[in-house]
């Protein structure tokens, strides 16, 4: 069936980041030369949107964020997503870029003009995967396929 299945976790790295971006946001809303009533309505506004955003982006909830991402033997991916069964069939394109800390995968999807990207950081995955998902990206062979 397939060689191998990323099971992507919630990163501590982006609630960290989202983090910090909204408590920003809310300290520049309160600075804003504006009448105290519009002041609370704008607070309330941004508060809204950085939980959206945190529950959306940081948890992994939004209806296009990809939870799973399924590598087959043959070189095809498929992402899964909150609300789709049978997974997004893509192909990876080459301008791709994999680090140390960070993935950030760009797939061709049929039927949509514009590439799918997913952001992978390192603690994303649990355990040794992100190792094992640089190594597949590089060579194209899962590690576990590699040790058969």
């Amino acid at each position: 069936m397939h060689a191998h299945r990323f099971k992507l976790q919630s990163s501590k790295h982006v609630k960290l980041i989202i983090v910090i971006v909204f408590l920003l946001s809310l300290v520049v809303t309160l600075l804003l030369p504006i009448p105290r009533l519009a002041l609370l309505c704008v607070f309330f506004i941004v508060a809204a949107y950085g939980f959206f955003i945190f529950w959306r982006i940081g948890l992994l909830k939004g209806n296009n964020t990809v939870q799973i991402i399924d590598y087959h033997a043959d070189g095809r991916f498929f992402l899964f997503t909150p609300h789709s069964n049978h997974g997004l069939s893509a192909t990876l394109r080459g301008d791709s870029v994999v680090t140390t800390t960070i993935a950030v995968l760009r797939f061709n999807i049929p039927n949509r003009r514009l590439p799918f990207t997913v952001i992978v950081w390192k603690d994303a995955l649990l355990g040794d995967e992100y190792r094992q998902l640089i190594v597949l990206l590089k060579t194209g062979v899962s590690v576990k396929e590699a040790h058969s």
